[in-house]
């Protein structure tokens, strides 16, 4: 059994993998990522499309999938920071998880390009109440819904770190605990990661086309991609690298590829 979240941004893999893998094996979460992330830390699902932190936690008994991932580049605009008119440094940054792949992003962004060294705080109210408390919200997926970009002041959170990086944002990878995977499974995944990636090349193809940009951070239309090759495991290591640089994870993790 192979358990993805339910967030939009995973949906060309998971109908990709629901091709690729025998009826049955394949579950969709009413959850998000955390949720499938825990599951997979304590052994409820064998094999998961989880986030690379989950894949730090136990990097001594969970390998990835080569194949596939899900990947953003450039201005995707599903992880906005919104801040109050007139600043120009956040003490205050308030997200849903302090521990989220996206608040991770946002204080590392904030750290490596803008000197800012907010606290997170975790709020689950409206962006108007929060940002009455804090200088800054974060907002991710479906928490955007019905937010007038307008409104706030804003920063795309993924543009700014390709901006940083030329990397994309690696939101996810299929992975599995060591005993559960096999030659079929990664097979079946690889050919799903193969197929959602040629879509997504076609539709960024369609969308250059009519694309120009006279801003430097935004050289190309925000995408995703879902293969899982040099570029997205070099996004993963320098990930995991600056958050260690600027103490927001215990390590640089040797994460394991299972081949």
């Amino acid at each position: 059994m192979i358990r993805v979240p339910h967030e939009s941004w995973y949906a060309p893999l998971t109908d990709a993998l629901q091709r690729a893998l025998p009826a049955g094996t394949l579950a969709l979460s009413d959850a998000g990522t955390a949720q499938t992330d825990w599951e997979l830390a304590e052994q409820v699902v064998e094999v998961a499309l989880v986030s690379p932190l989950a894949c730090a936690r136990n990097q001594t008994d969970i390998s990835i999938l080569a194949g596939a991932s899900v990947s953003a580049t450039g201005g995707t605009g599903d992880t906005i920071l919104l801040f109050n008119r007139g600043l120009h440094d956040f003490r205050t940054v308030a997200c849903r998880s302090v521990d989220s792949p996206d608040a991770l992003l946002a204080a590392l962004v904030l750290r490596e390009k803008y000197h800012m060294t907010p606290v997170l705080h975790q709020h689950a109210g409206s962006p108007a109440e929060a940002l009455a408390d804090v200088d800054a919200i974060l907002l991710a997926g479906d928490q955007l819904a019905g937010i007038d970009p307008a409104a706030f002041p804003s920063i795309d959170i993924v543009d700014e770190w390709f901006d940083m990086t030329e990397l994309p944002f690696v939101r996810a990878v299929v992975a599995g605990w060591d005993s559960n995977l096999n030659p079929a499974i990664a097979e079946a995944v690889r050919a799903a990661g193969n197929e959602a990636d040629a879509a997504a090349l076609v539709a960024v193809g369609e969308k250059m086309e009519h694309y120009y940009s006279t801003d430097a951070i935004s050289p190309i239309p925000g995408h995703y991609r879902y293969s899982l090759d040099d570029d997205t495991r070099d996004a993963i290591d320098e990930f995991f690298r600056l958050l260690f640089f600027h103490g927001l994870h215990r390590d640089v993790p040797a994460l394991r590829y299972w081949e």
